[in-house]
């Protein structure tokens, strides 16, 4: 899942906290880290649960597939009549790239390689957001 920086700038960015389907909890122990990674059980209301003075000392964090979802299926050409763009991630030898394509020559935008699958979506979300191509239910304005 999304590392403590990672979440906080999709935070940042203006992702709802309760898209998330997991958490990080600060750990006491350090030769287990500085957090804990925990999955949202079914019973667990996402907004409840990240806006509980409680739980001060958790935060929201994304799987992969989570990301994924994120992001839509489709992104229109600006162009009438053109067919959509679609997200594929892809791995090479260098990394992982996720772009915005059609084919693999006619490419809308692509990230530069990352290390992770994860960074990979963080950055096409966060151009998303520039382009307001979001879906506006995972934003909180």
């Amino acid at each position: 899942c999304t590392t403590y920086e990672q979440s906080k700038r999709l935070l940042n960015m203006g992702i709802r906290s309760d898209t998330a389907d997991m958490y990080l909890e600060k750990c006491s122990l350090p030769e287990a880290g500085d957090y804990y990674q925990n999955t949202l059980t079914s019973g667990i209301d996402p907004y409840v649960w990240f806006n509980s003075k409680i739980n001060h000392d958790i935060i929201p964090a994304w799987s992969l597939s989570r990301l994924l979802e994120i992001i839509p299926d489709t992104i229109p050409d600006s162009k009438p009549g053109f067919e959509p763009y679609h997200p594929k991630l892809i791995k090479d030898d260098s990394g992982y790239i996720l772009s915005l394509q059609r084919t693999s020559y006619d490419c809308l935008v692509g990230t530069h390689i990352e290390d992770s699958p994860i960074e990979c979506c963080i950055s096409i979300i966060q151009w998303l957001i520039e382009q307001n191509l979001i879906n506006k239910e995972y934003l909180k304005w």
